[in-house]
């Protein structure tokens, strides 16, 4: 049984593997569309408009999560269930800033950001915004999350 799928596999050529993969896929979502080395994403937040370094705990913030979506999501984040997140995109809530590092094209986008609790509840959002990333850093300003 395995001689005959390593020969079946062994049969296709890259060209026709790669049409084989790209016909198989035909309806999956794209989640790279903002991926590249050119642009970097910096912000900052505070809560309800003070420093995060006291403010994160009295509103049982631990974490900010970031989120993107190619187009305007018709959701908020207050559920955390649109658009896109990486693990990496968390920070300390007691930080007060974050950069992403260069991880995106040169794309138009749309972010969100939302301050979790210890056990990964959304304690408060940000509404969508849009973006052009140029390439290089990006501040896209200070997020302040009123929960």
């Amino acid at each position: 049984m395995l001689r005959g799928l390593r020969g079946l596999v062994g049969a296709f050529r890259p060209q026709s593997l790669a049409a084989l993969l790209a016909l198989t896929c035909a309806g999956c979502v794209d989640t790279e569309w903002w991926q590249g080395g050119a642009s970097g994403i910096t912000f900052g937040w505070t809560v309800n408009g003070e420093d995060p370094a006291t403010a994160c705990a009295a509103a049982h913030g631990t974490s900010v999560h970031m989120w993107i979506a190619e187009g305007l999501p018709t959701c908020t984040l207050e559920g955390e269930s649109c658009g896109v997140r990486d693990a990496s995109w968390t920070w300390d809530c007691a930080d007060g800033t974050a950069s992403t590092g260069f991880r995106f094209g040169a794309v138009e986008l749309y972010l969100g950001w939302t301050l979790v609790d210890a056990a990964g509840a959304v304690q408060a959002w940000t509404p969508w915004q849009s973006a052009s990333l140029a390439p290089g850093d990006n501040f896209l300003g200070t997020q302040d999350f009123v929960p």
